[in-house]
């Protein structure tokens, strides 16, 4: 039989986030990247998807996913 102890670790992250500005580039590079050459996202969904995510990547990445899914 195994001796099972339990211990309890903390782990301590830092999200990164990025400006508005930032987002807007963001996602115009992923755009770009799977060759779409249009704008998608107006400069206000921008600025939402922004706030809605709180300026985290994989946050933008899944309300940007969302949308498009819902709009096509």
């Amino acid at each position: 039989m195994k001796h099972v102890t339990n211990k309890k670790q903390l782990l301590l992250t830092t999200i990164l986030t990025i400006t508005g500005s930032e987002t807007e580039q963001y996602i115009g590079s992923h755009m770009a990247y799977s060759g779409c050459s249009q704008e998608v996202f107006t400069e206000k969904a921008v600025d939402e998807i922004h706030k809605a995510s709180a300026g985290i990547p994989r946050m933008i990445n899944r309300i940007c996913e969302k949308a498009l899914m819902y709009a096509f």
